[in-house]
């Protein structure tokens, strides 16, 4: 009895606030904003990404369409996104689909402004998504991409990879890419063109 509070009295005292929306497994969860924390969205299994009132600790607006579980959540950055929370975010799901949102309609009224059927071939039950201004990379089974938020255009490529698991960015043009087999990639974005969409 003693241990339990013991217990619940180092919790709350480790734990500044605890926020509640989601309704299984939370799998990612991105943060923004001039001020670190201004911003913040999640992802989960209950296929909804939500942008959070961090100040009430509720969600102000959530962004539903995927056809599965999200793997992964990632806010734009420069003229992208803004503390206000406006702007574009990413999120890619065990669909084989990467949606990017328009945040500044608020209020449940947010609109998916883009799909792309990145990972057609394979299952993507580990793709993920990170941001550096207004660039967004995503990976899975068959590779990395770079993505100009701006125009929806591919910037980078790279295949031949083993399946990826994680990646994220390093300054304006480097990426670090881990992989299934316990391998990391250091990438140049430069170094790969861009495939064609047509």
């Amino acid at each position: 009895e003693t241990s339990e509070t013991s217990d619940e009295t180092s919790d709350s005292k480790n734990r500044s606030s605890s926020f509640r929306g989601h309704t299984g497994r939370v799998t990612g969860i991105a943060v923004g904003g001039e001020t670190s924390g201004d911003v913040v969205v999640s992802c989960g299994v209950d296929r909804a990404a939500l942008l959070w009132d961090v100040r009430r600790g509720v969600p102000k607006a959530s962004f539903v369409g995927h056809e599965g579980a999200l793997t992964s959540v990632a806010l734009g950055a420069g003229d992208a996104f803004d503390s206000s929370g406006g702007g574009l975010l990413c999120t890619t799901g065990s669909d084989r689909a990467v949606r990017f949102w328009d945040a500044r309609a608020g209020n449940g009224n947010n609109a998916c402004v883009r799909v792309l059927n990145r990972f057609e071939a394979v299952p993507v039950a580990c793709a993920s998504c990170v941001s550096q201004a207004n660039w967004f990379a995503t990976c899975g089974a068959d590779g990395l991409t770079v993505l100009d938020a701006r125009v929806f255009r591919e910037v980078a490529h790279f295949e031949g990879l083993a399946p990826l698991t994680a990646l994220a960015f390093h300054g304006e043009s480097k990426l670090f890419a881990g992989d299934a087999d316990g391998r990391l990639y250091a990438l140049d974005v430069w170094k790969a063109p861009p495939r064609s969409w047509e």
